[in-house]
């Protein structure tokens, strides 16, 4: 029993970096027929980096870096639904979007208090007590239809940036993402 409990603790502490929670949310065009795509192709850009942070980061090396992994990622989980692989006649286009930006959380002596003086506290100037500055990350892709020339379908995964985490820790959370995402997408019915 102790052994069980020792590698159940053991398991938490090894999957903790990947246990972080991706907020995913999607937005679709309700008018649109999905189950008239048939395949699909990347736009011709292939993706976007957009960082917010620091001025030391480089864009262009998270893209030669996340690309690969991104674009295998879709295309896996596109044929898993159902979609192939298409060329410049495909119905629709893909484009990746990859958003890291710095966010802030922060907290006010008194903030909790009502606004009354029933309390008996004489008025103070709110102070910080607390502060929080997060790396936030966004995976976002965009599905246009070529026939319209529109953005049909927009999935977004957002979570905590986690600097710490092995690059195959990463690998398999962008993976995971991506599939959390394209798993919303109508499934193409054969």
């Amino acid at each position: 029993m102790r052994n069980a409990a020792v590698a159940v603790i053991a398991l938490t502490l090894l999957a903790q970096p990947l246990l972080h929670a991706i907020d995913i949310k999607v937005l679709s065009d309700k008018t649109y027929d999905f189950k008239s795509i048939r395949s699909w192709t990347w736009s011709p850009a292939g993706g976007e980096v957009k960082m917010l942070t620091t001025a030391q980061d480089d864009p262009a090396a998270v893209k030669k870096r996340f690309e690969p992994v991104i674009m295998d990622a879709v295309a896996t989980n596109m044929t898993a639904r159902g979609y192939s692989k298409g060329n410049a006649d495909a119905d629709i286009r893909l484009t990746y979007y990859v958003l890291i930006s710095a966010g802030a959380a922060a907290q006010t002596m008194g903030q909790f208090l009502p606004a009354t003086t029933a309390w008996g506290l004489p008025p103070f100037t709110p102070q910080t007590s607390s502060l929080s500055v997060i790396e936030q990350g966004s995976v976002v892709i965009d599905m246009a239809s070529v026939k319209l020339d529109e953005v049909i379908w927009r999935g977004v995964a957002s979570a905590e940036v986690n600097r710490s985490m092995t690059e195959e820790e990463r690998d398999a959370r962008v993976r995971n993402a991506i599939k959390s995402l394209i798993a919303k997408l109508p499934k193409r019915q054969s």
